[in-house]
């Protein structure tokens, strides 16, 4: 999982992959990920200061 911030340009693709883009944080909980994954943006989210890993 990356944090940034727009400056440029589009989100793009790449062969890690498969579909890049922008998400507001009120729309997270509606995507379909990955239990780890899920956990990890979740700890972003509450401001948590260090990471999940699992």
């Amino acid at each position: 999982m990356l944090t940034g911030r727009a400056v440029e340009g589009e989100p793009t693709p790449s062969d890690e992959s498969r579909e890049v883009r922008w998400v507001p944080r009120q729309e997270v909980e509606a995507l379909t990920m990955d239990r780890s994954m899920r956990l990890r943006i979740g700890r972003y989210l509450a401001g948590r200061a260090a990471p999940y890993i699992g």
